[in-house]
């Protein structure tokens, strides 16, 4: 399996783009986010989504 995670960070936006592959199945997925939208979590909302990897 392998597995790619790349995020960049341009202008107020957070682009989070993932792919991954275990035979036969290949996924791509690509989110992008205003960076102001962050703003509004709970510490142990952003404390989830730091230790995803």
């Amino acid at each position: 399996m392998s597995k790619y995670i790349a995020t960049y960070k341009k202008r107020g936006w957070i682009l989070n783009a993932r792919h991954s592959s275990m035979h036969p199945w290949t996924e791509s997925t690509a989110m992008a986010t205003k960076e102001s939208c962050f703003d509004s979590l709970t510490d142990e909302e952003t404390e989830i989504l730091e230790s995803v990897d």
